[in-house]
């Protein structure tokens, strides 16, 4: 093969590029003189020239040409004149070292390379080369396999090297052939294929299935078929698109958000911004960045992201965590895209089970997939973060706090549609103070009023005050329903009828609720209690006697919303599943500000026996997490019980107030039937509810249903409601629950209901 001479010869790249017809004049012209590279495909083109260069070497050490330069060169359907044509004006004169030849080139293309970046031109391949860290080599390998990809003249002449057409992708030996010209360097540089080295560890390069889905056993290590893979050779030629492996739980966000747009206090502000500059100052670095669901964590990871120029990943570790056969590739997906795009990673922690068993193998695998990652790792949680080992691994903090009123009636003036408006007497302020919601669910319980209120009048949509109560409420509960079940209660304290002392014991309760803060921050009592500030109550007595009506009535009285859970529901017989449940139920009633209701805590609350299985050592467990849990919850958690006598000693030492709900005395049984009969209920001029209270024995919750049973069987005949339909019903409660009844209005004497 010869040089060419005459300008019609010329390719389009040395055409294009000058100096490729003599690589030694970019060494000798000024750098004035050099012609900088327009894009990365004009880069790659004169690549594509250099990878020719080394075809030509590889394919004069398999065939012997440099003692014949111009004998024939054999291939099985490729022609020799073929590749004559296609290595035309990229080859030394026969007499010249082709590594020089090399040198001078590879010099010349790196020179251009510095000055074009330095320029300011964006050259996707030296930016892969760094973001992964490749060496000389290793760079020269991706140069190799991409050739194929993008120029198919590549791939017929690549076929010709190997003498077999069937082939279609390179493999080990011919990428090394066409690297190094002598056997030791080719040894040395095989190990660059090794799982653990950047080409594969970074999923550049991949080997090559054959057949089933498994490398061909017959094949040695050297014959092992090589690809690069589809989605750097996308990026290369400049698709955006992630790998179809990464999309279904991770979203690129090229930032556009400011600072400006972060509704934090100015200090606030300040002491995160800060906190992220020191915490990535090295590079590698990982900061929990903490906050409720809504606060805005992503946002300041996507500004602070955006102020150095760079896309923010967000992955979430749940979806992710949803089928274990993806993790490990989905991991390294992610690792690569990051690098790629030379991106900030945000990983979502909220609901991937921190803590059980599932939770603590995704984090070593994420600890794993991103031990050598460089560059920048939010971890978005509502708690300290145990990924990456937490604080004691190097995981540094940054608080993004629940925003002020102020701050919050800012955002409800923002998030109301243009295109709504509010009604008259509206007060945003007000709704501010009631619901400490986050900026994020601000947004959408604005945008859930603004739908109603365009349902009832698509032209002039008004939002009421009803829409943004409702709206507000759905955003704190919503996903807390899904756990428990909300009650409601239209009772008031009017409607309780409890001794004194009874009464007295829920005034301190809701006291404590209302002014905990006051107390424990402002007036500095917090020091004096570092842990365990939860407010935790037991409700005991008998079945009946108000337990769950007067939990709704506090909740009411806190402006909270109240949530019975459902032990037997959440308890479960896999070991750690218990605690995941109370976690989620416990995180979720935080954010939502509600009051958690455990009914018939006996069941889980019982008298500790000793500890014979490991049955009863998980179940031991269960219950001092869901103690610890209650300690630490800053809401309010109340337990109900019919048997404060089941109940071990030592858990009730650890709840704040426990309060008797005792069964009701004659004068209290009156007063019950008395406040059962609705204004508006048509009632029989002589009720003696007296006698009632005298002669059945019954809890308020029973007498609630014997008014009942005796409306409807008035409301049947339509009539008033007699004293004879209230004694027949309150005969009929208690048959049903077994209670004796007295068997005359003269004496004193009991006989068996319905006897």
């Amino acid at each position: 093969m010869r040089r060419v001479e005459s300008d019609a010869d010329v390719t389009t790249e040395t055409r294009d590029n000058p100096n490729l017809a003599d690589p030694g004049a970019a060494q000798a012209g000024a750098d004035s003189d050099v012609v900088l590279y327009r894009d990365g495909l004009d880069h790659l083109a004169d690549e594509l020239v250099y990878i020719r260069a080394l075809l030509h070497r590889h394919l004069l050490s398999l065939s012997g040409l440099r003692a014949r330069p111009d004998g024939p060169l054999s291939g099985l359907a490729v022609g020799a004149d073929e590749i004559e044509r296609f290595l035309d004006g990229v080859t030394a004169e026969p007499n010249t070292d082709d590594q020089a030849y090399l040198d001078a080139l590879r010099s010349r293309i790196d020179g251009r390379i510095a000055r074009s970046r330095a320029a300011g031109a964006r050259l996707p391949l030296p930016e892969l080369f760094e973001s992964f860290g490749l060496s000389e080599t290793e760079a020269r390998v991706v140069l190799v396999l991409l050739a194929p990809e993008v120029e198919p003249a590549f791939e017929r002449a690549y076929a010709f090297a190997w003498n077999d057409f069937t082939r279609r992708t390179a493999d080990v030996g011919f990428v090394l052939g066409m690297i190094f010209g002598n056997f030791r360097e080719r040894c040395e540089a095989a190990l660059l294929f090794s799982p653990t080295e950047p080409l594969r560890w970074n999923g550049l390069v991949e080997f090559e299935s054959v057949g089933s889905g498994t490398a061909h056993p017959s094949r040695g290590f050297l014959a092992r078929p090589l690809r690069l893979a589809s989605r750097v050779v996308g990026f290369l030629l400049g698709d955006p698109t992630p790998d179809e492996l990464v999309q279904p739980f991770m979203r690129v966000v090229n930032p556009k958000a400011t600072r400006a747009d972060i509704l934090l206090q100015a200090n606030e502000l300040d002491a995160a911004w800060r906190g992220l500059e020191v915490s990535l100052e090295s590079g590698g670095a990982r900061v929990c960045v903490r906050g409720g669901p809504g606060a805005g964590k992503k946002l300041l990871a996507e500004a602070f992201m955006g102020s150095r120029g760079a896309p923010l990943l967000v992955v979430d570790l749940e979806a992710l965590a949803s089928d274990p056969s993806r993790v490990e590739d989905g991991l390294r997906g992610a690792r690569r895209e990051a690098l790629l795009l030379r991106a900030g990673l945000y990983l979502d922690c909220s609901g991937y089970g921190a803590g059980d068993e599932v939770g603590r193998r995704l984090e070593l695998m994420v600890e794993r997939a991103f031990r050598d990652f460089s560059g920048p790792i939010f971890v978005g949680a509502t708690s300290m973060t145990t990924l990456f080992g937490g604080a004691r691994g190097g995981v540094s903090e940054v608080l993004v706090p629940m925003p002020e009123p102020s701050q919050r009636e800012a955002l409800w003036e923002r998030s109301i549609s243009r295109s709504a408006r509010l009604a008259p007497g509206t007060r945003l302020d007000e709704l501010a103070k009631q619901f400490p919601l986050t900026g994020g669910a601000i947004v959408g319980a604005a945008r859930g009023a603004t739908v109603r209120a365009r349902r009832r009048s698509p032209d002039r949509p008004v939002v009421r005050r009803a829409d943004l109560l409702d709206s507000a409420r759905q955003q704190l509960t919503g996903k807390l329903a899904t756990l428990a079940t909300r009650v409601g209660t239209s009772l008031s304290w009017n409607d309780l009828v409890l001794p004194e002392e009874g009464m007295q014991r829920l005034k301190d309760l809701i006291g404590f609720a209302k002014h905990r803060k006051k107390v424990f921050e402002d007036w500095g009592f917090g020091a004096l209690l570092p842990y365990g500030r939860g407010l935790s109550a037991l409700f005991h007595g008998p079945p009946g006697t108000g337990k769950t009506m007067v939990a709704g009535i506090v909740a009411g009285e806190l402006g909270m919303d109240l949530f019975r859970v459902d032990l037997s529901q959440i308890t479960s017989k896999y070991v750690g599943e218990t605690e995941k449940n109370l976690a989620k139920i416990f995180d979720e009633a935080g954010q939502s500000h509600s009051v958690l209701l455990f009914d018939e805590a006996d069941s889980l609350f019982a008298k500790r026996t000793e500890v014979k299985s490991a049955t009863d050592r998980y179940a031991n467990l269960e219950v001092n997490y869901l103690l610890q849990r209650m300690e630490d919850f800053e809401g309010v958690t109340i337990l109900t019980t019919n048997f404060e006598g089941g109940i071990d000693d030592a858990f009730k030492r650890r709840l704040r107030f426990r309060i008797d709900f005792p069964f009701p005395a004659p004068k209290d049984r009156e007063e019950l039937w008395r406040r059962m009969m609705p204004p508006l209920a048509k009632l029989e001029r002589d009720i003696r509810y007296e006698e009632l209270a005298f002669d059945y024995e019954l809890s308020g919750g029973h007498i609630k249903n014997a008014a009942l049973r005796a409306a409807f069987v008035a409301a049947e005949r339509d009539d008033i409601i007699k004293h004879d339909d209230l004694r027949a019903a309150a005969a009929q409660e208690c048959k049903e629950i077994g209670r004796l009844v007295r068997a005359s209005q003269d004496n004193d004497s009991w006989e068996e209901s319905g006897s």
